[in-house]
C-alpha cells in the first residue's frame, strides 16, 4: 500500500469508492463522518449529484507532521449536517495530543475517536436516549473499535486487508486483556 501511494498518491493507493458505496452509506445511516471526506467532493453520481454534498461541517485533524514528509499535515473528515444541526456546530479543529506511532500508515489516534464521539456521538445518544451504533467500513488500525467498545457503543468494523484485520484484532485482545474485559466476538475472519 506504502508503495502504491508514492508512486502515485490516493488513486492508486485504493481509489475512491464507488457510486454504490455511497448510496449504500446513506442508505442504512442516518449520520456519517468520512474521513478523508475531502478526497470524495468533487466525485459525481450517475446522475451528476455530488457523492458529499457541501456543507460547513469539517472535523480536521492537525496530525503535527513535520513540514518536508509526504504526509498530510491535516486530515479532514466530512460530517453529515444534521448530526448537530440543533447545535449550530461548524468545523472543528483537533490537534494530535499523542505521541503515539501507529503500525497502520493512516492509522489514528485513540483521543482523536474520543473527541469525535464525545463531539458527535453524544448528542445523538442524547435524542435517541441509546447508543448509536457505530459503523466503520475502514477498520484499517482498529483505535475508533476500541473507544467504541470502551465508551459502550455498540461497533461493527470492515477491513477489507487481511493483514490490517488480524493486527487490529491483536490490539483489540491486548486493550482487552490489559483492562480485564472477556470478549468473545460474534464474528471474525
Amino acid at each position: 500500500d506504502r508503495a502504491n501511494r508514492a508512486r502515485g498518491g490516493f488513486k492508486t493507493w485504493l481509489g475512491a469508492p464507488k457510486e454504490e458505496f455511497f448510496y449504500h452509506l446513506f442508505r442504512i445511516s442516518s449520520e456519517q463522518i468520512i474521513f478523508g471526506g475531502n478526497y470524495f467532493c468533487g466525485l459525481l453520481d450517475s446522475l451528476g449529484n455530488p457523492y458529499l454534498y457541501p456543507n460547513n461541517n469539517w472535523y480536521i485533524w492537525d496530525k503535527k507532521v513535520p513540514r518536508g514528509l509526504h504526509y498530510s499535515q491535516f486530515e479532514m473528515a466530512w460530517v453529515s449536517d444534521h448530526i448537530l444541526s440543533e447545535k449550530k456546530i461548524n468545523t472543528r479543529l483537533f490537534r494530535n495530543r499523542s505521541d503515539a506511532e501507529s503500525w497502520h500508515e493512516t492509522g489514528k489516534p485513540i483521543e482523536l475517536y474520543k473527541d469525535v464521539f464525545s463531539l458527535y456521538l453524544n448528542p445523538i445518544k442524547e435524542k435517541l436516549s441509546r447508543n448509536p451504533t457505530v459503523l466503520d467500513t475502514n477498520l484499517g488500525s482498529g483505535t475508533s473499535r476500541i473507544v467504541a467498545f470502551a465508551l459502550g457503543f455498540p461497533f461493527t468494523g470492515i477491513e477489507i486487508n487481511r493483514n490490517y484485520y488480524y493486527k487490529q484484532e491483536q490490539d483489540f485482545l491486548r486493550y482487552c486483556n490489559k483492562n480485564g474485559i472477556d470478549f468473545k466476538p460474534e464474528f471474525t475472519l
